[in-house]
């Protein structure tokens, strides 16, 4: 009896050892587990790279325009004080009653003339019964204080006269009528006249512009060239060629106000 008790015992205590040893084991392992899956909830994510600012070029600052240089001013071309024509007027030509054109007289000093000759030459030409006193509404007197200046001048002080119409031929400009002297003394290549006809067609052209006429063409082939076609330039129109003339025709005469 006393042998059974003590195996009894003895069978107790060992399965009490595995109970203690098994509940030992369960704690470890629930303290365990948990603990390793919350490690692995709470692991840090991977920080960010931290982002790369774009580098920005800066634009390149305007180059400053150059600032324009002044151009040198101008000075006008001084020109001496040309020879006046006669203190004394004309008498007056053409129909009476006309309205009457009074003119003064320039020559440039250094051409190969004089002012009272200049204007004894273009009284001769304006006086004329062929010129425009032949329209019976206008005629002409030379007078030291006319409103209308006729000048001799010299290639170069003409061109400053008519810019920008300068070079070959006259001009007119208002309250002036300008005559180149390489044309009044050697006439023109481009139309066959003698230079005291050459004289007559510059006169008539130019003084005709103070009187209200305008540039002509020619009208047909072999015909006599208006005195306001420009003549000097050459004598073709659109293919129509005229002949020279250094006067008025009727129907310009008949177109003078």
């Amino acid at each position: 009896m006393r042998r059974r008790t003590l195996i009894l015992v003895a069978t107790m205590a060992g399965l009490l050892a595995l109970l203690g040893a098994g509940a030992a084991a369960f704690r470890l392992n629930r303290s365990g587990r948990p603990q390793e899956r919350a490690i692995a909830l709470v692991s840090p994510s991977p920080s960010p790279s931290p982002s790369v600012a774009p580098t920005v070029s800066p634009s390149p600052s305007p180059s400053p325009s150059p600032k324009p240089k002044p151009s040198p001013s101008r000075r006008p071309t001084v020109y001496a004080a040309p020879w006046t024509g006669p203190a004394q007027p004309s008498a007056t030509c053409g129909t009476k009653g006309a309205r009457v054109v009074r003119f003064r007289i320039q020559v440039d000093r250094g051409l190969p003339t004089t002012p009272e000759r200049f204007t004894q030459d273009v009284l001769s030409i304006l006086c004329d019964r062929r010129s425009w006193i032949a329209s019976g509404q206008v005629r002409f007197r030379y007078d030291p204080k006319g409103s209308l200046l006729i000048g001799l001048r010299t290639q170069e002080h003409k061109n400053s006269i008519c810019y920008p119409y300068t070079g070959y031929g006259s001009c007119q400009v208002p309250g002036q009528v300008v005559i180149n002297a390489e044309r009044w003394f050697g006439g023109s290549k481009f139309v066959n006249l003698t230079v005291s006809d050459y004289r007559r067609l510059v006169i008539n052209h130019e003084v005709g512009h103070t009187i209200g006429q305008r540039h002509r063409g020619c009208p047909k082939e072999g015909a006599p060239a208006p005195v306001m076609m420009q003549q000097s330039l050459g004598l073709t129109t659109e293919g129509r060629t005229c002949r020279a003339n250094p006067w008025p025709l009727s129907y310009e005469l008949s177109s003078v106000p």
